[in-house]
């Protein structure tokens, strides 16, 4: 029984083990399982029509960026050239007077050796001023910083026209009235003849289909509720026309 060659091997009596046409049984079968290309159309399928979703998806995005992008360039350039032919939003540009409140002759220049440059910058709540000739632009008029809402409203109403169904309010436009040195004193309507810039900030692009199908994902009451991502400012810069809402002065 020491001598036993099977006692430390229990395969050694097992009949089947030695058997060559067994063995090749087994090596048939795993041969077949490796072999077995079942269900692989199935799951090639799934993966490439999971890739097209995804595709699909960043085509229709991106053509509504483009879109979108489009229009607030177009809202912007429609904004500027309503606000070259209306009233200044700048209440203390509509004021100023080179005769009685800068001092000079009238006809006399308003060139930048007898006004030096300045920017009104205008919100819908105030203007700021920034500039060497805010000095003297400021200390002739009474109301620097007063902004005329209605004014400003107006061209808000263009701007949502054209940029509709996004996130635009007044808070988002900022309106430069620049001195570049044209205009004249006692000129009829306003004495100086600004640049005028229309700068539109703060709006993003919504997305449309990610957010209608977030809510359907796997956990989707936790997900960002951000629907969109930040766009660039946007700007259009026009020389001031007649500055009159009430049509030519």
């Amino acid at each position: 029984m020491a001598n036993d060659p099977g006692a430390n091997d229990p395969g050694a009596n097992d009949r089947g083990s030695n058997d060559p046409g067994m063995k090749g049984r087994r090596n048939s079968s795993r041969r077949k399982l490796a072999g077995d290309r079942g269900g692989s159309i199935s799951v090639e399928n799934a993966i490439v029509f999971g890739l097209l979703i995804v595709l699909t998806v960043a085509l229709i995005e991106f053509s509504l960026a483009l879109w979108q992008w489009n229009t607030a360039e177009k809202a912007t350039e429609l904004g500027v050239r309503y606000a070259v032919q209306s009233d200044p939003v700048a209440l203390g540009l509509s004021e100023y007077n080179g005769v009685t409140g800068g001092g000079f002759n009238p006809g006399t220049p308003l060139n930048f050796s007898n006004l030096a440059a300045f920017t009104l910058s205008c919100t819908n709540t105030s203007c700021s001023c920034s500039g060497a000739g805010c000095g003297d632009f400021t200390g002739s008029v009474s109301n620097p910083t007063g902004v005329d809402t209605v004014a400003f409203n107006a061209i808000i109403t263009r701007m949502d026209g054209v940029f509709r169904g996004s996130d635009l309010d007044a808070t988002n436009v900022t309106i430069d009235y620049s001195h570049v040195g044209m205009g004249f004193a006692g000129r009829p309507g306003l004495d100086i003849v600004p640049v005028v810039t229309v700068r539109l900030t703060g709006v993003t692009f919504n997305f449309m289909v990610l957010s209608f199908i977030r809510p359907l994902m796997f956990f989707g009451s936790e997900q960002s509720t951000t629907s969109g991502i930040p766009m660039p400012p946007f700007t259009a810069t026009l020389s001031g026309e007649d500055m009159y809402s009430g049509g030519t002065s």
